[in-house]
């Protein structure tokens, strides 16, 4: 799929997340929840969610919200849709009509639900040390005895490979907790792309894959590339400025080239793209971006990949 902004291209490669959810669910052999929050991690929503829905190795598409999950509904998405942040009573009437499951993330939500009755699909969030959301463990056998329908559990861990020990105590937490209960009757889904390959996962039967489906982590494929053609070449000299307020001082005699994209496409202003013959020079403009090279551009494109870079596709 290839987007066309002015004379730049955003480029969706399909085969290439087709091939990340090969390695995921080859190397683990668990069901794959495809985070698609926040616009798809940049990568357009209703575009992967598109074809995501199509992919019976997905069992569910996980959002941050009530908003994107209708988003997808009213862009006739299927398959099940999972959002792990709050709801309020006002949402409880769409949240059925739309066949959405909720997260259960502290005690009010859990009171809300019953004192409405509630019907739909619930998963249980347990803090085990995120400290963000998730109820307590201690409250867990109460939540699952209780008439709610609870199809599923899970945690967020903190970390990687950096916070190894601190995610496997989680671990230990969540393991303890679930096991007081009936877990293998219940989608138990604790590890995501950043530890997946770090814990134990003889007790998960669901994993939740966002970076990694997008090919942002690992030896894993992007997805998402952008090629802009080179627009203009100035030679420059060493010590002089480039973008607004002198942004960037040319660190020797050289060139620099100008792309037409700019954070006015959707990039975030603030992060530096990222290239193996350029290096950014100053800060992104609304309509531009300028690089700067010690040697004359060998061809005139230059292609962006491996980053998270747009709001909206």
């Amino acid at each position: 799929m290839v987007i066309h902004l002015k004379h730049t291209n955003i480029i969706l490669n399909f085969n290439h997340l087709c091939d990340n959810i090969n390695y995921y669910f080859q190397t683990f052999n668990k069901k794959i929840m495809a985070v698609v929050k926040n616009n798809a991690y940049g990568h357009g929503l209703k575009e992967i969610s598109e074809y995501l829905d199509k992919d019976e190795r997905i069992i569910y598409l996980v959002v941050n919200n009530i908003k994107e999950a209708l988003y997808l509904r009213n862009n006739n998405i299927k398959k099940d849709i999972l959002i792990l942040g709050n709801i309020e009573a006002s949402d409880i009437p769409l949240i059925i009509d739309r066949n959405l499951t909720i997260s259960i993330n502290n005690i009010k939500t859990f009171y809300l639900l019953i004192e409405n009755e509630f019907k739909g699909k619930v998963h249980i969030n347990i803090n085990t040390g995120m400290n963000r959301l998730g109820i307590s463990s201690f409250d867990l056998e109460r939540i699952i005895k209780s008439s709610l329908n609870i199809e599923g559990i899970y945690t967020h861990y903190i970390g990687d490979e950096n916070d190894l020990i601190n995610i496997k105590l989680q671990q230990e937490k969540f393991i303890n907790a679930i096991s007081k209960i009936e877990y293998k009757k219940y989608l138990i889904h604790d590890v995501s792309t950043n530890n997946v390959s770090l814990l134990n996962l003889d007790k998960t039967n669901a994993i939740r894959i966002g970076l990694g489906l997008y090919g942002l982590k690992d030896n894993l494929k992007p997805i998402l590339s952008i090629k802009s053609p080179i627009i203009n070449i100035i030679k420059i000299k060493k010590n002089e400025g480039v973008s607004y307020h002198s942004s960037f001082i040319a660190p020797k005699d050289g060139y620099i080239v100008t792309i037409p994209f700019g954070y006015g496409d959707g990039w975030y202003k603030n992060i530096k793209i990222i290239n193996k013959d350029y290096i950014q020079a100053g800060n992104m403009t609304m309509n531009y971006t300028m690089f700067f090279s010690e040697n004359y551009p060998k061809n005139y494109e230059i292609e962006i990949k491996k980053q998270i870079p747009l709001l909206y596709l």
